[in-house]
């Protein structure tokens, strides 16, 4: 009887949060359209919208699409002022008609499907997303919930982590349980996807978490390493700054490098605000270099590469001008 009134208890609380969170969401979109006049769409996305939405736990997730590329930087800045009013407002990806164009070749298969409304406006062609755009997004939830290894998982972490492995079809049959610690949903994903070189890669792949959890210098850490080449294929991202020979072992790696690239230049775009400073466009040339220099002999990944040189070429004008145009 108690086990029942728990769990009225417990759907009551998130359908009264789930209600709380869209009057808030609606609050913002009417403040946003009509007190501040901008011409802007704006729509949840992310927990909101799934099962693991946690009152008090969850944020408020959000996609801002602008009308016009004009005073881009100055609509953003407007618009990050008044979330700061509305403190469960916490991730807000931004979109304007330039980014809008590049979106549906960059942004991550498995990512797009957590923003229904934003895959409705972009001229995505529908097809199963590769083993390898699984891994990078696995490995990008993996990292941004900075849950320590060998914490067990809570009632809702349980729920968020199902839904992102079931999300990668890894195996229908797992689930997770708070017996389960994020090392064993790592050791679960990385074995089916290298069942030989597993181990291998789920050390390094500890070994670098932890090495983020513990705020540890990761330049001294990449130069100290003696698995440099592991960690520009996995996190290039990363260490694209570091100016080293590579080599691949086959085209899956390479595929991964991409991958995480291509989910690098999507996640700046839809954060034009970062780059206010230099340092934004450092790491866009940093990467643009990376990319030209790496030794790609198949054609299709050669294409590939070449797009996105191209799309950081392209996007570093765009937003070089924003930036005088800001001034």
């Amino acid at each position: 009887m108690r086990k029942k009134n728990n769990y009225v208890i417990y759907l009551s609380m998130k359908i009264i949060g789930k209600i709380f969170y869209k009057i808030i969401y609606y609050l913002f979109s009417l403040f946003l359209s009509m007190t501040l006049k901008l011409k802007v769409k704006v729509w949840y996305r992310n927990s909101l919208l799934e099962n693991y939405f946690s009152f008090g736990n969850s944020d408020l997730d959000l996609t801002v699409i602008y009308d016009g590329n004009e005073n881009l930087l100055t609509r953003i800045k407007t618009t990050r002022a008044l979330a700061g009013f509305f403190i469960i407002i916490k991730e807000m990806n931004f979109y304007y008609p330039f980014s809008i164009q590049k979106a549906s070749r960059l942004i991550n298969s498995f990512e797009l499907q957590r923003d229904p409304k934003l895959k409705s406006k972009l001229a995505v062609i529908h097809k199963p997303g590769s083993n390898s755009e699984k891994l990078v997004y696995f490995l990008r939830i993996f990292f941004s919930m900075q849950i320590s290894l060998n914490t067990y998982f809570s009632h809702r972490q349980v729920k968020k982590w199902d839904f992102h492995l079931h999300k990668i079809l890894v195996t229908k049959d797992y689930h997770v349980n708070t017996a389960s610690n994020s090392l064993d949903v790592l050791t679960m994903v990385v074995t089916n996807f290298f069942p030989i070189e597993g181990n291998e890669i789920i050390h390094n792949i500890a070994i670098f978490f932890q090495a983020i959890e513990d705020n540890k210098n990761l330049d001294q850490f990449f130069d100290e390493t003696l698995s440099k080449n592991f960690y520009l294929i996995f996190f290039p991202h990363f260490f694209c700054y570091k100016r080293l020979s590579y080599s691949f072992e086959n085209e899956f790696q390479i595929e991964i490098l991409l991958k995480q690239a291509s989910w690098e230049i999507w996640a700046m775009m839809t954060q034009p605000w970062i780059f206010n400073d230099n340092a934004g466009l450092t790491h866009l040339t940093n990467l643009k270099e990376f990319i030209h220099d790496l030794p790609i002999v198949s054609g299709t990944l050669k294409i590939e590469s070449i797009e996105l040189v191209d799309t950081i070429n392209e996007y570093t004008f765009f937003i070089s001008e924003q930036i005088k145009l800001s001034k």
